[in-house]
């Protein structure tokens, strides 16, 4: 065996893909009982309806490995309608004055964004004094509590965690790829038709003869010269290369494995059946319940683990009636032990130097991507990167540095 891939995510299915297409035997362990990772869309009870537990959002004219992969297979997406939005904030910024502190926040934000290389892949040496809490850089500079509050919640929705847990350099970058502030807090509206994992459901059709579901790694040893991978069943799966494509968060499951630590991502969504609802209807709050959208029959409520909206969400929704739900603990989940990354201060140069290691272990993931970290588009483009270094780590050529 040439290649082992741990993890059946879009980075792992890339990458496996691209091996095989190369002329390399690759077997994919995968420990769920399906393909996707952090991407699963499932039917939301009672209804026609098919709604994504974890990766939703995209947008096409930024994430172009995603829209490539899209288009490979044939598959499309679509722009939910906008309905009515509404704000619930401590007090929303409304005042000349606060108007004023909103403009210069966020002008000081994209003046930071833009000392960003977005295409470089060690951005993180462009800004590293950025590297701090973003509620700390925050407070430095913005005097109102209600223009924080706004900005915080538009941050959640890009990085899913604490604010005082996150690093500001990860959110500038996230501001440097999408060019603003206004485009990164609200380009991303388009969805896969079918829902987030149907792309990965069509890679893995092609992976079928390899694929190996229900196979959960406990051990990896990597030495020159030939790999172990030991599975919860007592198997040793051998190869010459091992590609890691399991969430930063869970390298304490593996023994052999080691890292950074874990990411600061912990957001949760919830799905609820609701009849009363505008489709493309939304609110926005800090700091209980940051977000909601709506479709003609269900209620997407996403916020901070560790808190209980129940109380806020009536008060969101006055007029509905809310049913069942469906959700996914992603932060208890042992398979993925967060949900997408949100680099805490410190990470950012550990989570380069995983992407750029040089074999026989290479590690692939949105968690260690180059570009867009956290997205699909950055799981594809590090799965389809570590693809093209492992090659060349097997063939004996020069070891490009890590672009993914």
């Amino acid at each position: 065996m040439d290649v082992i891939v741990v993890g059946a995510g879009l980075a792992g299915l890339v990458a496996a893909r691209d091996l095989r297409a190369a002329g390399l035997s690759v077997r994919v362990l995968e420990a769920r009982s399906r393909v996707g990772g952090r991407a699963w869309t499932v039917p939301l009870p009672g209804t026609g309806s098919a709604v994504d537990l974890g990766a939703e959002w995209l947008d096409p004219q930024r994430h172009t490995a995603l829209a490539g992969e899209l288009d490979r297979y044939d598959l499309t997406t679509t722009a939910p309608p906008r309905g009515p939005h509404r704000w619930y904030l401590p007090s929303a910024p409304d005042d000349p004055t606060e108007k004023a502190v909103l403009a210069a926040t966020l002008e000081r934000l994209e003046t930071d964004a833009a000392r960003i290389d977005f295409d470089r892949p060690d951005w993180h040496h462009c800004a590293p004094d950025l590297d701090v809490p973003f509620g700390t850089y925050l407070r430095d500079f913005c005097p109102s509590e209600r223009v924080r509050s706004l900005i915080l919640a538009w941050s959640f929705v890009l990085m899913g965690g604490d604010e005082n847990e996150y690093s500001a350099l990860h959110l500038l970058h996230e501001i440097a790829g999408f060019g603003s502030t206004k485009a990164a807090f609200g380009a991303s509206e388009h969805r896969i038709d079918g829902g987030a994992d149907t792309l990965a459901k069509a890679i893995a059709a092609d992976l079928d003869p390899v694929l190996r579901l229900g196979q959960p790694v406990v051990s990896i040893t990597a030495p020159r010269g030939g790999c172990t991978v030991m599975t919860a069943d007592g198997t040793p799966h051998r190869a010459r290369a091992v590609i890691v494509a399991v969430p930063l968060n869970c390298f304490d499951r593996i023994d052999g494995l080691s890292g950074p630590g874990r990411h600061a991502g912990r957001a949760v969504k919830v799905w609820h059946r609701a009849d009363g609802v505008v489709d493309g209807e939304g609110t926005t709050g800090w700091p209980v319940l940051v977000e909601t959208y709506a479709t003609a029959e269900g209620v997407a409520v996403v916020h901070l683990d560790g808190l209980d909206p129940a109380d806020v969400l009536t008060e969101h929704y006055p007029a509905a009636v809310l049913s069942e739900d469906c959700w996914n603990d992603w932060v208890a989940d042992p398979y993925a032990k967060g949900s997408w990354c949100a680099a805490r201060p410190g990470q950012l140069d550990a989570l380069h130097d995983l992407a750029n290691r040089s074999g026989p272990l290479f590690f692939a993931g949105g968690d260690v991507s180059r570009r867009w970290m956290g997205w699909m588009d950055g799981a594809i483009t590090s799965g389809a990167d570590t693809a093209v270094r492992t090659r060349a780590y097997l063939y004996g050529s020069t070891m490009p540095p890590a672009r993914g």
